[in-house]
Parts: structure tokens; sequence; C-alpha cells
């Protein structure tokens, strides 16, 4: 049993106690929302400068993707 949770904790931790990495598909996936978000803005500049500037400022994408507008910018938008 001890053999059972030594290996267990050998898979959860990593080698040596480092920090495991994320997975390639995690990362593959993280990569092709990122680059889908940024082509939406870029074809959005096209049709609304604007509105694409404030969302290319207040979209976070990585490991997790965020709305973070500033007070400033919590206004109502006419399209």
């Amino acid at each position: 049993e001890l053999g059972e949770v030594t290996t267990a904790l050998a898979r959860a931790t990593g080698l040596g106690g480092r920090p495991r990495r994320a997975s390639r598909h995690l990362e593959r996936v993280r990569v092709s929302v990122a680059r889908t978000v940024a082509l939406a803005l870029k074809r959005m500049g096209q049709a609304h400068p604007t509105l694409a500037h404030h969302l290319r400022t207040c979209v976070r994408t990585g490991y997790t993707c965020a709305y973070l507008p500033s007070p400033a910018d919590r206004r109502p938008w006419i399209l």
C-alpha cells in the first residue's frame, strides 16, 4: 500500500517534487484559443475599430480567459 501511495504522489508532483507541466493537449488548446481570439479581434478592427481596441485591452487569454474592463471602460456601447 505504501508503494502505491508513493507512486501516486510521484505522478502528481512530477520528477523530484517539481510541479507537473501542463499537458501538450492543454497547451495546444490554449494557443488555439488565443489565436482565434486574436484573429476575431483583427477582423473586428476592420468593422468597428473602437470596439476592437476596447476588447484588445480588456480581454485576457492564457490558461484562463477573462474580460476585465477598467472602471472607466464600463459604459454602454452603441453599435
